[in-house]
This record gives C-alpha cells, structure tokens and sequence, in this order.
C-alpha cells in the first residue's frame, strides 16, 4: 500500500506559486515529513555551481471574508470585496520567509447580476522577510491605544488585487508591495 502524505492547502498554494513565479531558477520546494518541525513549513531549495541553495518558508493561512464596502487609505475612499484575519504570533526564528495566505474571492461586474457560478478563487499571498516580520509584528497596535498590542491583525483587497491592513494598525496603509507577485525577485535571490 502506498502512504498518504497530506498538506494544508495553504501550505499546498504557496508551494505551487512559488514554483510558477520563480523562473530564473527551477526551484523544488520540499516539505517536512513531520508536522512537528517547528518555525518552518518548507524549504525552497535550488542546486548552482556545486551548491546547495535553500531558503525556508513559514505559512500562515487565513479564512476568507466575504464583505463589500468601502475603507479610507490615506483619505482616499476604497472598495474592498473581502478580508483576512491573522491572529498575532511568534516570527520563528528559523524562518527566512513568512508567507500570509487567503483566497480572494473575484466577483464579476456587474455585482447585482452575478450568481455563485459566475464567482472565482485566486489565492492571495504576503511575503516578508523574517526580519520585517518581526518589525511587522512589533507594530501591530490597537488603534483605540497604540501603546497596546493588538492579539490580531488583518487585511482587505480589493477586486484589482491590491491589499490594504485595517486592524493592527493606527491607521489604513496599503500593503500590495507584500505581495508574492511584487518579491519574487527577492525570495529568489535570498536562496543561499
């Protein structure tokens, strides 16, 4: 009989995104036999000149909301179609990557006319360093009292694709330079 070997599906998107969008290099990504491995979900590994070269990836996944309103960014009023909630936690300290994952839900226009099979699913993906995820979460307040740590974080998109955090902040920022999309130059080169 041949074993089963299973992963969580947010584990599962951010290996195959990252195996579609690293072109430079034919990356493998390997994954730990043990869900006891603490601080690291996979290793992005790539072998040049006699090297081995890895980077680990830690994986935080989120449940999507569905929810249609507006948020003011920066006094800028703008329609997001859905949220993530993250709660706070620990960056690992073994962690070259830490990877905050969620499907965004794209609806199509317009909004009224639109049923459940007209919907589709893309996964969305923020990727920090370890080190800005540290300096990340050393910033995640309450906005009622920025003195205090918020116990939970979390982001809106919109139908484009961009990303804003509203909780675990002072005020609305836009965060689209997090997305995957945006440092796939920079989680390949961090292979060492």
């Amino acid at each position: 009989m041949d074993a089963i070997f299973t992963i969580p599906y947010g584990e599962y998107a951010v290996a195959d995104k990252l195996t579609k969008l690293i072109k430079d290099r034919k990356i493998s990504i390997f994954i730990p036999a043990s869900r006891q491995e603490k601080g690291i979900d996979m290793l992005m590994y790539y072998y040049e000149n006699n090297k081995n070269k890895t980077a680990s990836v830690q994986v935080k996944q989120s449940r999507t909301y569905y929810e249609n309103r507006v948020i003011d960014v920066d006094g800028v009023k703008t329609p997001v179609t859905g949220y993530l909630w993250f709660n706070r936690f620990d960056v690992p300290e073994n962690a070259d990557w830490i990877i905050l994952t969620g499907t965004r839900v794209i609806h199509p226009k317009p909004w009224e006319k639109s049923g459940i099979k007209d919907v589709s699913w893309d996964p969305i993906m923020l990727a920090f360093t370890g080190d800005e995820m540290r300096d990340f979460m050393s910033n995640v307040k309450q906005r009622k009292d920025p003195t205090k740590d918020d116990r939970m974080f979390g982001f809106w998109y919109d139908e484009n694709g961009n990303i804003y955090q509203e909780r675990g902040c002072v005020s609305n920022r836009k965060m689209s330079k997090y997305l995957i999309e945006n440092r796939i130059a920079a989680i390949s080169s961090s292979l060492k």
